[in-house]
């Protein structure tokens, strides 16, 4: 699914990635498949949050996304931590015409196999395992996240004998906010036209008081990590 962008948006990714950890288990949980990588680029970065830990063991990283206030926010990430081995593009990534060693999506478009396997020898794919979501969402928005489910990713890879190895995994990745009108915002921000009211109520009935936050909304993101070796 796509992701809008902004201020708001933003800070509320940044802020549940911080709480949680999310991010860093990540990388902590790919870093041994790509660590031996001479090139990596993560196509569909977003903010690159995984991509700044990451940065600390591996020797190059490229860091690709359409959007341009995702980017923004990497670049400043980068600048502010002191980073020098980090590269960022604004493009679609069917535009790059480098090869990598390694490629990461995460929760990004798999279907075109045949690209990837042209791009690299190796694809790290983190994609949703369930059709759950922290919050009411609409069944246009749903249809869209089980386009690219870890059952359809693994059918399409014994389909076309791939070889590939995957973890399922349960990882806390939920809100935290600092008082109600951060919960206002943050629903509004992900209201598609009529989703309001239902996001509201769910994080107003759900939250709970959290670590060194006001507010916390719990949910337990579950999602596959699959390992996918073209050249073997």
């Amino acid at each position: 699914m796509r992701m809008n962008w902004n201020d708001i948006t933003i800070k509320s990714f940044v802020d549940a990635s911080e709480y949680t950890g999310f991010h860093k288990e990540l990388a902590q949980y790919i870093m041994p498949y790509i660590k031996s990588s001479g090139s990596f680029c993560d196509i569909g970065c977003g903010l690159g949050l995984i991509d700044i830990y990451l940065s600390k063991d591996l020797e190059d990283i490229t860091c690709v996304d359409i959007n341009k206030n995702a980017i923004s926010y990497l670049e400043k990430s980068i600048y502010d931590n002191n980073i020098e081995n980090i590269k960022c593009m604004v493009k679609d990534y069917k535009e790059i015409d480098t090869k990598f060693h390694t490629i990461l999506i995460s929760f990004f478009s798999y279907e075109d196999l045949e690209y990837f396997s042209k791009r690299c020898d190796r694809l790290i794919a983190i994609v949703n395992d369930r059709s759950t979501s922290h919050i009411p969402i609409s069944i246009k928005v749903m249809k869209e996240i089980n386009q690219h489910s870890s059952k359809k990713l693994k059918n399409l890879l014994d389909e076309n004998k791939i070889n590939y190895k995957y973890m399922p995994l349960s990882m806390e990745f939920g809100q935290t906010f600092i008082n109600e009108e951060e919960m206002v915002k943050y629903a509004k921000s992900y209201d598609n036209g009529q989703e309001y009211d239902a996001i509201y109520n769910h994080i107003v009935k759900n939250v709970v008081k959290g670590d060194n936050v006001s507010y916390y909304l719990p949910y337990k993101k579950n999602i596959s990590i699959f390992v996918i070796d073209f050249n073997k």
